[in-house]
């Protein structure tokens, strides 16, 4: 990787107020170095491969957002609703034409999304493809790993549990308000209608 931008992605899908909203975090890592992942491997609840906002408790999530808040990076976080939960991919598929090109403007040369198998990625990678023919991406290139495989992975899961939390339920966790309020300074959020 050298000195490359690199992106990770996730996504997350949230009901409140009778609607689905469907949701892509990018953390623009800048600085996540590996004292930084060991860090985020010591909050493994025990016996977990990957850290995963909804398995961990109240005080791990804070514990998790005041690590994320001290490290050097950046996210984007695209939302799209309301959305028919058997249609999620069309509402990722809007949500990406929105994601890459930004990130793409961030300097971001590579992209790594979760994976969700083999068909799926295909349809990313067509869909990045897809921008770039239009002029709207640039060269950046698009990657998928296994979530257990690549701990940043593991950083837009936290914000976008935060996240998810915080519009369902119209604030932060009192556990872990003062670190969300840190940590969201640095997240660009970009809502569209589908």
């Amino acid at each position: 990787m050298g000195n490359e931008t690199v992106a990770y992605v996730d996504e997350s899908m949230r009901t409140f107020d009778g609607e689905t909203t469907y949701y892509l975090c990018a953390v623009v890592d800048r600085a996540v170095d590996e004292v930084a992942i060991q860090r985020l491997r010591s909050l493994l609840p025990k016996g977990a491969k990957k850290l995963h906002w909804r398995q961990m408790g109240v005080s791990l999530q804070g514990d998790s957002l005041k690590l994320l808040g001290s490290l050097a990076m950046n996210a984007i976080v695209v939302s799209g609703r309301p959305i028919n939960p058997r249609k999620q991919e069309r509402a990722r598929r809007k949500c990406l034409e929105v994601l890459l090109p930004l990130l793409g403007s961030a300097g971001a040369g590579r992209v790594v999304m979760e994976s969700r198998g083999d068909a799926l990625d295909k349809r990313d990678r067509e869909m990045a493809v897809s921008l770039i023919r239009r002029g709207w991406l640039g060269n950046v290139r698009l990657a998928h790993m296994r979530g257990d495989d690549e701990p940043r992975l593991w950083l837009p899961d936290q914000i976008l549990g935060a996240q998810g939390h915080v519009d369902a339920k119209g604030g932060a966790h009192e556990d872990w308000a003062f670190e969300w309020r840190r940590l969201e300074k640095r997240i660009e959020r970009r809502e569209i209608a589908l």
